[in-house]
């Protein structure tokens, strides 16, 4: 912040000075001095009087005001300081697609070293945590990859099911996911809630011992579980009017299972959801960040137009894989969904669910820019008058 100056200015209507406009008393001046020095010290005391007096009442007149414009220039810094850090958004990025997660597979270690990650940043801004101390713990049926060789020599007998780049099976056995839930609370509307989410799960590993490999899941999805926690600091910040919930899903690649579990057994009401904002695979922006879901919601095409990108990349329209992430569970219940990504049909097919997909292929400025774009929607959204019309 800038030095503050104040200049002195005359008040014609003050009150004049003690000294101003007044004669020396006439036995001062038919004194007789004996010596310069004399005459030096009394103009020496006078002169003193003279500083004092001004000191203090300049004292007086002007700190306050001083104080006052110091404290409100830095209000206003502190509002302009609230932005988002690409060394924040890459060392999110990096410590979930790290060798200690080893891919963060459902209901591994892993995954619940990452569900204590985003929880613990949950923790660190104005939040509530909801359901058990912000984690919601759920059921699924355990899928287990198998090689096609064995399924198609008849090995496996169990029911296959053929899902994304991988064949599973079904064993029956159930394991558990965890996702981890926050709610900023709105400072004027307490009745409706816009859900921000992203899952944090991947493929795990594969093979053992000395020839393990990690499935880092660096684009999908560490790069939306960044732009979650980033967002959620951002609009914390800000004071949102709507409540916003922020999730982190887990087993999403396991049939969204998080995010089906989560609509079931929401929170609050329901009916009371107005909008749900789903993140999944946004770390290789170039110049175009594509969004799904804009025909959910009457408003949703002019609030993307009137939402500044600030870094000169396009937004586009592409609904190809609609049915492939979490924001699916929500539409199927008519809440208007919006999807954010940069993986389309023909973009990064190379690191999809592959092994390559590291966050040494991230773009990480790219990714923080994406993050000041949604959180800038989502508080359009969580404004009070902001209305949102189901298609």
């Amino acid at each position: 912040m800038s030095e503050v100056f104040v200049s002195e200015r005359r008040d014609s209507n003050s009150r004049p000075r003690p000294w101003q406009g007044r004669a020396l008393p006439t036995e001062l001046l038919s004194q007789k001095r004996t010596t310069k020095l004399q005459k030096k010290n009394e103009m020496t005391k006078f002169f003193c009087f003279f500083i004092i007096f001004w000191c203090i009442s300049l004292n007086s007149c002007t700190t306050p005001a001083v104080q006052t414009v110091q404290i409100e220039q830095e209000n206003e810094c502190i509002q302009e300081l609230v932005t988002i850090d690409s060394a924040d958004i890459e060392k999110h990025i990096r410590f979930l697609a790290s060798d200690e997660l080893e891919g963060r597979l459902a209901d591994s270690e892993g995954e619940r070293k990452a569900a204590n990650y985003i929880l613990s940043h949950f923790q660190a801004i104005e939040s509530e945590l909801l359901y058990d101390e912000g984690y919601q713990i759920f059921p699924f049926n355990r899928w287990i990859r198998v090689d096609s060789n064995d399924v198609n020599a008849g090995i496996i007998e169990e029911e296959i099911i053929s899902r994304g780049s991988g064949i599973y099976y079904k064993t029956g056995a159930l394991a558990h996911g965890t996702n981890v839930v926050a709610m900023i609370r709105g400072t004027k509307n307490s009745e409706e809630y816009i859900v921000v989410g992203a899952h944090y799960d991947h493929l795990g590993t594969r093979g053992f011992g000395e020839t393990k490999m990690v499935y880092y899941g660096a684009d999908d999805n560490a790069s939306g579980v960044a732009v979650l926690i980033e967002s959620a600091k951002f609009i914390a910040k800000k004071k949102p009017e709507r409540n916003v919930i922020f999730v982190a899903f887990s087993a999403e690649e396991r049939g969204m299972h998080g995010s089906k579990y989560f609509v079931q057994n929401p929170p609050v009401p329901k009916e009371n959801i107005v909008a749900m904002i789903n993140i999944d695979m946004v770390g290789h922006l170039d110049s175009v960040l594509i969004v799904a879901g804009v025909h959910t919601a009457v408003e949703f095409d002019a609030l993307i137009s009137e939402t500044e990108t600030g870094s000169g990349f396009q937004v586009e329209y592409n609904s190809w894989g609609f049915r492939l992430s979490d924001h699916y569970s929500f539409y199927v219940e008519r809440i208007p969904v919006l999807w954010f990504r940069t993986f389309t049909d023909t973009k990064q097919v190379k690191h999809y669910h592959r092994l390559s997909d590291t966050p040494d292929l991230i773009n990480f400025s790219g990714v923080t820019d994406i993050t000041m774009y949604v959180s800038q929607l989502v508080l359009h959204l969580a404004q009070e008058g902001q209305t949102i019309t189901v298609r």
